[in-house]
């Protein structure tokens, strides 16, 4: 199915199945499954697509790099103000924020069948 036929779906989950006319009595079912209908993401106001960890990591680096707007400074990250965050609770932080991104994006990769790690010659 394509984006402009599933954009008039109400969201649910649907049965679908392929079937070809073999004579003009006979139908074959050549394939069969489950379709689930979800909300388009894009399509919601204010959406962005990035992970909770992503966006943190994001103002943490602003606010380190001194590029912060007053919105991001008086964000808060895990109940604390990062306004009040000294700079090496600040740097703790984003290193945190930075290994959960890395693990968001090897988890991609390794549902995507990427090959991850390293290999050498012996």
């Amino acid at each position: 199915m394509t984006p402009a036929q599933t954009a008039a779906m109400p969201v649910g989950i649907y049965t679908v199945a392929g079937v070809a006319n073999k004579a003009p009595s006979e139908r074959v079912t050549f394939e069969s499954g489950i379709v689930s209908v979800t909300v388009n993401l894009a399509a919601v106001a204010g959406h962005n697509g990035a992970s909770h960890a992503r966006r943190v990591l994001s103002k943490l680096e602003q606010i380190i790099e001194q590029r912060a707007d007053k919105s991001i400074i008086s964000h808060e990250v895990d109940g604390f103000s990062v306004e009040h965050l000294k700079p090496i609770e600040l740097l703790e932080m984003r290193r945190a924020y930075r290994a959960e991104v890395m693990a968001e994006e090897r988890a991609l990769q390794s549902s995507a069948g990427l090959v991850l790690g390293r290999f050498s010659s012996w």
